[in-house]
């Protein structure tokens, strides 16, 4: 009867932490970045006519992506709203563009953003679950829609995510 009783307390723990790390497992990011690149800003400096090149190969057209972009602006920065657009570019040339624009303050001149020591940093998904149908190289062309050259833009960072 003593050995029935082990045998069953035993099978719990077992069963317990099977289960634990099961859960433990599926809540990991998944996400495998494929690319990542950062552009750092001499004098944080974004001049109204830079756009910004980023170059990444597919080699899986049957997998979902996330494409993220970071912008790190200096706590001066003076605007309330960041507006800038992107274009995507396949390997046969086609062209697909997508505007955003981020809020940086509020009605009541309260920031929005995240604070990471004297920076803001604007974290936008720009691209969630896409398919890209075509295998090779494929571009990111990143401008500011701003009228003037941004000064306080320290860095614009670009990651690409397979799920």
């Amino acid at each position: 009867m003593k050995n029935k009783y082990l045998f069953i307390k035993l099978f719990k723990l077992v069963f317990i932490l099977i289960l634990m790390s099961q859960i433990l497992y599926s809540c990991k990011n998944k996400n495998k970045i494929i690319f990542s690149k950062e552009v750092v800003f001499i004098n944080n400096l974004w001049e109204k006519d830079h756009t910004l090149s980023f170059l990444f190969q597919i080699t899986d057209t049957s997998a979902k992506y996330d494409a993220l972009i970071k912008v790190m602006l200096d706590t001066n920065y003076t605007f309330n709203t960041f507006v800038y657009s992107i274009n995507l570019i396949t390997p046969d040339g086609s062209l697909r563009q997508f505007g955003f624009q981020t809020d940086i303050k509020d009605y009541d001149n309260n920031i929005e953003l995240p604070i990471i020591g004297d920076s803001w940093l604007i974290d936008k998904k720009v691209f969630e679950d896409i398919k890209f149908n075509k295998y090779g190289q494929y571009k990111i062309e990143l401008k500011h829609n701003m009228q003037l050259d941004l000064f306080f833009v320290k860095s614009v960072e670009l990651i690409i995510s397979k799920k």
